[in-house]
């Protein structure tokens, strides 16, 4: 499967026009234009606002990474417990259908049937798209960006930028990161800016990470209770 680049994301627009100011007064550098740093004047661009910047960001985006990191490992597992169940229906309900054959209509040994094949089919079709989406491995990339970013910080942090070039390689740095890696997903960003996490956005988790399990558990007796109020 193609690795897909990360994605901006959405803000104000606020943090674009910090490293906006960056690069102009750099291409005004390079065109032979004096800059004139916050030092010793004002048209140049606020080193000390654009690294503050930049700590938030990549604080934000590692919070984000970890977020999506974490949520990629449950649904792996959840997945996997999904499936187990899914052959404990494949198992369960032949064995049923043989111990209690005589005291159940031919319709509803029918019905118990169809919705255990019907089930075992989705599960097949759900596996096949969990082998191919790789939970385990994206994870793991994740995770080592939110390290990466993590140690982008904390070398911002700890270095004294005097000038812009300073600053601008660590915004090749940060950019780099980024590309190296899978973009989280709109939930853990949103997670990762939240000062507290909300219901809603409690809600919004559980249904990323769940929702496909939910739908395996309950296909059977979904199915059958369909199959049933449709014949009678």
């Amino acid at each position: 499967m193609a690795q897909s680049y990360p994605k901006p994301p959405k803000t104000d627009g606020t943090e674009g026009r910090g490293v906006a100011k960056v690069i102009d007064a750099f291409e005004r550098m390079q065109s032979g234009a004096a800059v004139v740093e916050p030092e010793t004047g004002t048209d140049g661009p606020d080193l000390q606002k654009l690294t503050a910047d930049l700590l938030g960001d990549a604080s934000v985006m590692k919070r984000a990474r970890f977020n999506a990191a974490q949520r990629m490992r449950k649904k792996h597992e959840a997945g996997q417990l999904a499936f187990a169940i899914s052959g404990i229906y494949g198992f369960l309900v032949p064995l049923f259908t043989l111990q209690f054959g005589n005291i159940l209509t031919p319709l509803t040994a029918n019905i118990i049937g169809f919705a255990a094949a019907s089930a075992g089919a989705i599960s097949f079709i759900l596996a096949m798209h969990y082998q191919q989406q790789r939970f385990e491995q994206r994870a793991e990339q994740l995770h080592t960006s939110g390290m990466q970013l993590n140690k982008l910080r904390r070398a911002l942090k700890a270095s004294h930028i005097t000038s812009g070039q300073q600053l601008r390689n660590f915004y090749s740095h940060y950019d780099a990161i980024l590309r190296e890696s899978e973009n989280h997903d709109d939930i853990d960003y949103a997670i990762a800016r939240s000062p507290k996490i909300t219901l809603l956005l409690r809600a919004r988790l559980f249904l990323e990470t769940y929702a496909v399990c939910l739908l395996i558990w309950l296909a059977p007796p979904l199915i059958a209770s369909s199959v049933w109020v449709g014949l009678n």
